[in-house]
């Protein structure tokens, strides 16, 4: 009897061994992919050599945890890498705000503080606006992309409408199609989404105006504002409305 139930035991144990492996391989290591490879992980303040191919960039397979790599070659400006501002240009004091679409707390910024400041600041002329692309993942540079390839009269109408329902597209496998419904709603034809994801100038355009950010401000996180006027510099990180304003106010005095 007594050998019996050994023999229960250890079948249990070996049951129990096996479930526990299978478990753990759907799970894999932080950093691997569920093949074993390493998933590539860069800094926007890390070096990297220019990519010299593009393969567009596709919104239907959420690739939101592999980081886009830095590029640094030279592309002339055109109206789709122009930059994007409100307000007086004018102003003495002027504001960039650097955010990544799939970042929730760049969300609650540009829905809710950054109506107030503009309102405020922006609309009265004392401040000038100019919103920087700072993605940090894939699907967020691909959101970018769609943004600029809008009639630009339309950019920030469509950037507030990505933000708004960033939990509807950017983590969904579908996010192609839903995007390009927005963009329809724009004024972008529905065909051109694809050809928009795989323009490599603009890809490279966005990538280096965001390095170059990282690179002289030292940004490592977003949202990010900067507030500045002459030579004088505030950062302020996140999206904390009495900071955003006390930055604002201390350099219009």
């Amino acid at each position: 009897m007594k050998s019996i139930w050994l023999i229960i035991l250890g079948a249990l144990l070996v049951f129990g061994i096996i479930y526990g492996m299978n478990g753990v391989a759907d799970k894999p290591m932080p950093g691997l992919t569920a093949d074993g490879e390493v998933v590539d992980v860069v800094k926007p303040t890390e070096s990297r050599p220019s990519e010299s191919k593009f393969e567009p960039l596709d919104l239907s397979s959420n690739n939101k945890s592999i980081f886009i790599k830095s590029a640094n070659a030279d592309t002339a400006e055109n109206e789709r890498t122009a930059a994007r501002t409100i307000g007086n240009h004018d102003a003495e004091v002027k504001m960039f705000v650097l955010s990544s679409l799939t970042c929730s707390h760049c969300a609650e910024l540009h829905t809710k503080t950054l109506k107030e400041i503009e309102k405020k600041y922006v609309e009265t002329g004392k401040v000038f606006f100019t919103y920087v692309d700072f993605p940090f993942d894939k699907r967020a540079l691909a959101g970018a992309m769609v943004a600029r390839c809008v009639p630009p009269e339309n950019y920030f109408t469509f950037l507030n409408v990505l933000f708004e329902n960033q939990k509807s597209w950017a983590f969904k496998p579908n996010a192609q199609d839903i995007v390009t419904e927005y963009a329809a709603l724009q004024g972008m034809p529905r065909g051109s989404v694809r050809a928009c994801l795989g323009d490599k100038d603009l890809q490279q355009a966005i990538i280096k105006h965001r390095d170059e950010f990282a690179k002289k401000y030292k940004i490592s996180s977003t949202p990010t504002t900067l507030i500045l006027k002459g030579g004088q510099v505030e950062v302020v990180v996140g999206n904390d409305k009495d900071k955003l304003e006390s930055a604002i106010e201390k350099m219009l005095k």
